[in-house]
């Protein structure tokens, strides 16, 4: 996971190193983005909440790091 400002990824970081569960929030259009500053790789990761099921590539290394993957979508009440 990666993040465009730094002294932001300290604290992520710092608080990552903190923690008993590392959870994500992150729709599957940031999947394969890099940006500036590296907070943390897959294996420190526990859930990723999402919108879609991630595509086969994404799938092979949730589950060699065996994160647990919620797919939640949004109900359009238009």
């Amino acid at each position: 996971m990666s993040i465009p400002d730094a002294e932001e990824a300290y604290w992520v970081r710092e608080m990552i190193r903190r923690v008993d569960q590392v959870i994500v929030l992150a729709d599957t259009s940031k999947f394969g983005r890099k940006l500036f500053q590296n907070v943390c790789g897959w294996g420190s990761v526990d859930i990723l909440i999402t919108n879609n099921e991630p595509d086969f590539e994404m799938n092979e290394v949730l589950n060699r790091h065996e994160i647990n993957v919620m797919v939640v979508g949004s109900t359009n009440d238009d």
